[in-house]
């Protein structure tokens, strides 16, 4: 049976890092969570570049190389539908069986303690509606998996992603590839490939649009919590730049491979779950105000 194969540099976390992380979490009004593949690594699902990432998978099949970047591309669902699908099939049913990692529970604590927030991800897994942050406040920069499209795409129309597959070992090809509900063409998964012209990024545009006028109208201070995003991929990183210097934000950057960033802003030199815990371990050992805010104890 074939399976995907896989083809890290680290510190340690200071006590005043995490205390500083915890004043600028408890002082804030306003909270972003912003989120990269490294968010779900601690969930069990894969980044992208680590030594375990997506795009270092491959498997032998049929006498040649698949590759799973080759997959990430509007021309794999043209030439091999069943291959593309085999791939996002998998990694569907994958999304769907993992549960979201203690992180997602702390953040939404502390979300219920500050006076506005949203979440802004590039993932496509879903993981912060699974853990129960409210739809209407989640940003799905690169789109989700369970939406589909026309691969055409025939209009500009996407539907919910009911579909289930069964993916053959040997050939890592899907048993089922879902059909356009208009045209009865081949759908794909409603995700931003590699070199994608046919994305329908409506949904993900008008998300966007809610965010910034969120951010207009939010009162300061404000708190930027970025994790897990890199540099290869930087729509977060790069968003969270700007929107730092326009309103007067902290960043707190929780990354265990790409950390730096520069005063005031603060670093976490960690993985997901660990670095929340280590600021919600702060955090716990003092009482909320009538607020709801974390008392100023720093």
């Amino acid at each position: 049976m074939p399976e995907l194969q896989y083809k890290d540099k680290t510190a340690d976390v200071s006590e005043e890092a995490v205390y500083s992380a915890a004043r600028a979490i408890s002082r804030a009004r306003t909270l972003v969570i912003t989120s990269g593949a490294g968010m779900s690594v601690d969930s069990g699902l894969p980044d992208f570049r680590g030594k375990n990432g997506l795009w270092q998978g491959f498997a032998e099949v049929e006498g040649k190389t698949l590759r799973t970047g080759d997959l990430a591309i509007t021309k794999a669902f043209h030439d091999d539908a069943a291959q593309a699908w085999g791939f996002y099939g998998r990694l569907t049913t994958l999304f769907r069986e993992t549960n979201p990692h203690v992180g997602f529970e702390i953040l939404r604590r502390w979300a219920d303690t500050v006076e506005n927030w949203y979440v802004v991800t590039s993932n496509v897994d879903g993981h912060f509606q699974k853990a129960g942050f409210e739809t209407s406040k989640i940003v799905q920069k690169s789109g989700t998996m369970e939406k589909l499209q026309c691969l055409t795409p025939c209009r500009p129309e996407v539907w919910e992603n009911d579909q289930s597959f069964t993916i053959d070992s040997s050939t890592l090809r899907s048993n089922h590839v879902p059909s356009c509900k208009f045209c009865g063409g081949v759908a794909r998964p409603n995700v931003l490939l590699f070199n994608d012209f046919s994305w329908l990024y409506r949904q993900s545009q008008e998300q966007e649009e809610r965010f910034n006028k969120f951010l207009r109208e939010c009162n300061p201070p404000i708190t930027i919590l970025e994790i897990g995003a890199g540099k290869i991929l930087p729509s977060i990183r790069d968003m969270n730049s700007k929107a730092a210097t326009k309103f007067a934000a902290t960043i707190i950057r929780i990354n265990p491979h790409e950390w730096e960033i520069d005063a005031p802003h603060i670093s976490i030199p960690d993985g997901a779950a660990s670095g929340l815990s280590k600021i919600e371990r702060v955090l716990s050992k003092h009482d909320l105000d009538s607020s709801g805010h974390q008392t100023d104890y720093l």
